[in-house]
């Protein structure tokens, strides 16, 4: 009897079925039946000839009525999660239809006409039973998203390259479709160009054999190769890269190929091969079976590997082990318990007999077949060039970008994106070393990994460098390397560099430090510095427990990395450095115990905390290298001590800071904690103080609010705004290796003046008849500005102060600010409206408050826009909707791009997926405005003592070229 009635909702109940009396409600425009147990649907809601929207999600249906195909103005349907085995083809025919939701069924085949519908614009199929896909779909000229993941495809169609409008394609979890995460992960318009080459399976993958110097890995190859064993063979130095073949044990014909590296097993090689172990390889740990179990270092090789290619199979072989004499006899079960990845099969050969050399063989067949990269997807032009780099390494080692992109043009491979995605996968195969981003070795390819192994070897192994306790002049450079080509000594020795097993001193350049060849103990005057700086001082102190020993390059490459900080008073487990070379106002000391396996961090000064966050920082970045040690995996646990004391001692009591930060953060939060062992009532916020950022910018703010400012309190707030700047840059950076996901992302949006506008921006939409329209109109539309900050921390500030016009020159922008990008932002606005305030200028105007030199008239001037863009940002987080209430206002449409963002965005399980949707949203806009990438003159500078990618003015870019 409802006549007038547009929407109805009777969404998330257990009807079991629906009056067919509703087929009457000639004004309905949308229908949400989700989230029951219908088993059917009236045929009769075919004559609902106004119906918009219509959901029935999450019921029971085993099919859908052929006459639903004549809802001529439906716009969105969606039928995932039930029990159809087939659409009717008819729905090919439903010319407004814009999202088609099918996913969570029981398809095998999905219509070709569907391509008539002209107008689609989202089409969900995940996780259904597809082997398939049709290619007229490349007519779908609207699609903006396809989700294919899930499914049985072993192929897309090549014409999908077509789809020029398309903005996400997901094909994850199609277990015979291997296309190289590499090219996944550079986005959707990457993923088409990729199809559009036609790739096919390529049966190739590595395997590295590693282990103990002089126990068998290169004569245990050679026997695999059925080559006869040689008793003088040398030992290894560096590494030595081959190939093994191998036939597929399930395909007839298919010759799968191990690119075979067989590494040096001497400690002092250790660290540098970690930059060669891959998780998508497989790796045989040799050891002389006729030695004890423990004098091989199973169990440190073991967790070695584990850390740096956790998912990566294991195979354990023991050689000099012939037929009938003593068997090898590790802890195997306990090894295999330990170990998830060790292949639970412990194989004992003879490399001269070849006594168990089959079995190992027949092994090695089934567990490479296996493998990631084995019959991963690429195109043929691909292996055409890969196979062409193999001929032309053996008369040259290292060539330049242009001569490598001129192979690669010979092959067809033109476009300078499709080179770039090639080079980088040439990259990731080992084939060829190339860093892009680094000034000193882009210019540079690699093409003979082996040859700079043992070319950097000879420094390692140089006596003149082991009795100068790791000085590495530049004389003996001309003496190891004379034999290289012009230029390359430089190169090499920054390839050194960038694998953080040296630096150049800051004082003389011509002098380098290796640090796997520092002495072990620290100089008698270590100390003399650290003990030096007058007293009051803070201290923070924080320990780095690892649940495995100490890998190899930890803390070297850490100490390499914070060169710019050096004293020059290190040791291969420790080193002191103060924050400026010149006038240093803080200090730090990092010392290893690898017997404890721990990294302690100590920095004392009058403020601290921007330096020990730094710090801090690049140490993360150095246990990051590490997969098994990445941070969040909780294999490294942070510990602080107690601030109390004890019988007038230091209490020894210390607490992990994610506890800490759970008391902080609970319900209601815990501010106090008594230490047990010296009944001090701690101040847990003070304790976080640098740690982490709630913390952090209380106390900045408690500062900010006494107007008595003193010296002291002046550089306090500087600090801790810094250390907060860099805390937000932490959120981003693990995404700026992503060439789609690289812009700028510290920035203001300007809209209007008032709170009513702001108000009207986004409440008084609710959900009634032809909602998904209006919301759209009044919610996931509106003109604004954005104006692109420089990002150094402790210095943020706009690039131009005109308004109202695009001026990439600034780095200002009339955009279109959308819903989706609105509902990615809307998590991150807070946090960056509150750390607007705290730019340059406003830390400048507190100095002269102080009482310090005063400010020049146009940092006033700054400083008012910065305040101007605060305030607005600040009505612009306060009239931003909750999640709850955009919740709210997306019920119902579980089928539009906006509400799959949403339901994303708050599964707090994945913030890392958010924040790569919301910088990959901020390039898509900002290359619609900007496409010279001009962006205000900003560029991206890699930090590489913090592990940061900031984005910088000129004027800040410059103080990072020491």
């Amino acid at each position: 009897q409802l006549s007038k009635l547009e929407s109805l909702n009777l969404s998330n109940n257990q009807l079991s079925s629906v009056p067919v009396e509703f087929a009457q409600l000639s004004k309905l425009e949308s229908l949400n039946l989700s989230n029951n147990q219908l088993s059917s649907v009236p045929v009769e809601f075919a004559q609902l000839s106004k119906l918009e929207w219509l959901s029935l999600y999450n019921n029971q249906l085993s099919f859908v009525p052929v006459e639903f195909a004549q809802l001529s103005k439906l716009e969105s349907l969606s039928l995932s999660n039930n029990q159809l085995g087939s659409v009717p083809v008819e729905f090919a025919q439903l010319s407004q239809l814009q999202h088609l939701s099918l996913g969570s069924n029981q398809l095998t085949a999905i219509p070709p006409e569907f391509s008539q519908l002209s107008q689609l614009r989202s089409l969900w199929l995940e996780d259904n039973q597809l082997t398939k896909v049709p290619p007229e779909f490349s007519q779908l000229s609207q699609l903006q998203n396809l989700s294919l993941g899930s499914n049985q495809l072993t192929k897309v169609p090549l014409e999908f390259s077509q789809l020029s409008n398309l903005q996400s394609l997901w094909l994850d979890n199609n277990p015979d479709l291997k296309i190289p995460p590499e090219v996944v992960e550079e986005g959707t318009e990457a993923l088409l160009d990729f199809i559009g080459q036609g790739p096919q399976p390529h049966w190739a993958s590595k395997m590295m054999l590693v282990g103990e110097g002089r126990h068998g890995k290169s004569s245990l190859l050679r026997a695999l190769l059925g080559q006869e064993f040689d008793s003088n063979l040398s030992s290894t130095h560096g590494m030595l890269i081959g190939h093994l073949p191998l036939p597929h044990p399930r395909r007839a014909g298919i010759e799968m190929e191990l690119s075979t590296w067989d590494f040096g097993g001497q400690q002092i090689y250790h660290t540098m091969h970690q930059f060669f172990l891959t998780d998508r390889s497989l790796y045989v740990l040799v050891w002389d079976g006729q030695r004890r179990w423990e004098e091989c270092k199973i169990e440190a090789w073991l967790e070695s590997l584990a850390l740096r290619a956790p998912n990566a199979p294991v195979i354990l072989v023991a050689t000099h082990c012939p037929a009938g004499g003593r068997p090898a006899d590790p802890p195997f079960a306990q090894l295999t318990e330990r170990f998830p990845n060790l292949i639970p099969i412990h194989f004992e050969v003879d490399n001269e007999t070849g006594d168990g050399i089959a079995e190992l063989r027949a092994q090695l067949i089934e567990t490479a077949a296996n493998l990631p990269l084995m019959g991963e997807l690429s195109p043929p032009a691909w292996t055409a060039v890969k196979e062409s780099l193999r001929t032309r390494r053996q008369t040259e080692k290292a060539c330049t970008p242009a001569a490598l992109e001129d192979l690669i043009g010979t092959h067809g491979i033109t476009a300078p994106v499709s080179q770039k995605r090639l080079m980088r996968f040439l990259n990731e195969l080992g084939e060829i070393i190339h860093y892009p981003d680094n000034s000193e070795l882009r210019d540079t390819i690699i093409l003979d990994a082996e040859w700079v192994s043992q070319t950097i070897g000879q420094v390692l192994f140089d006596e003149e460098v082991q009795r100068g306790l790791g000085y590495f002049r530049h004389e003996t450079m001309e003496r190891i390397w004379r034999h290289l080509d012009l230029g390359m000594p430089e190169r090499m020795l920054n390839l050194m560099e960038e694998f953080d097993l040296s630096y150049r001193t800051l004082d003389n350049r011509d002098i380098s430090i290796v640090v796997e060849r520092l002495q072990q103990d620290p100089p008698d005057d270590w100390d003399k510095e650290w003990n030096s700086l007058p007293v009051p001082f803070q201290e923070i102190t924080m320990e780095f427990k690892l649940a495995t020993d100490l890998p190899p390059g930890i803390p070297s490459w850490f100490i390499a990395r914070q060169h710019q900080y050096t004293r020059n008073t290190h040791w291969r487990r420790g080193a002191v450095f103060a924050d400026d070379r010149q006038n240093p106002k803080h200090w730090a000391l990092i010392e290893a115990y690898p017997e404890k396996s721990l990294v302690r961090l100590t920095v004392r000064g009058p403020v601290p905390h921007d330096f020990f966050s730094r710090l801090r920082r690049g140490l993360w970045e150095t246990f990051n290298r590490y997969e098994g040690l990445r941070e969040g995996q909780s294999r490294v646990v942070e510990t602080v001590p107690c601030s109390g004391q004890r019988d007038g001692k230091p209490c020894t009591n210390e607490f992990e800071v994610t506890d800490l930060s759970d008391l902080l953060s609970g319900d209601p939060p815990i501010h106090q904690y008594p230490c047990i062992r010296c009944r001090t009532k701690l101040n847990i916020p003070e304790l976080l103080l640098g740690i982490r950022f709630e913390p952090t910018y209380e106390k900045l703010e408690a500062i900010h609010a006494d107007v008595r400012h003193t010296r002291q309190q002046v550089d306090e707030m500087y600090g801790l705004a810094s250390t907060a700047h860099g805390m937000y840059t932490e959120l981003f950076n693990a995404f700026q290796h992503i060439e789609e996901m690289q812009s700028p992302y510290v920035f203001v949006l300007r809209t209007g003046a008032y709170d009513s506008d702001l108000t009207g921006l986004f409440h008084g939409t609710g959900i009634r008849g032809g909602a998904l329209r209006e919301m759209r109109h009044r919610l996931w539309k509106e003109k604004m500005e954005l104006q692109l900050y420089c990002q150094q921390p402790g210095h943020w500030h706009p690039l131009g102060y005109n308004r109202g016009k695009d001026d990439p020159a600034t780095g200002l922008y009339q955009v279109e600010v959308n819903g989706e990008l609105m509902l990615l932002l809307a998590p991150y606005l807070p946090k960056l409206a509150k750390l607007l305030k705290y730019a340059k200028p406003f830390a400048q105007a507190a100095k002269a408050l102080a009482g310090l030199p005063p400010v020049a008239p146009e940092v006033d001037a700054l400083k008012n826009i910065i305040e101007s863009d605060h305030g607005l940002m600040e009505r612009l987080v306060k009239n931003l909707p909750s999640p709850e209430d955009l919740t709210k206002q997306l019920r119902g449409l579980e089928d539009s791009p906006e509400a799959k963002m949403m339901r994303g965005l708050g599964d707090a399980a994945n913030p890392t997926e958010a924040r790569g949707s919301l910088l990959r949203q901020l390039r898509r806009l900002l290359l619609e405005k900007d496409k010279d990438q001009i962006w205000g003159g900003l560029q991206r500078k890699y930090v590489k003592a913090e592990g940061h990618h900031l984005w910088l003015c000129p004027d800040h870019l410059a103080e990072y070229k020491f």
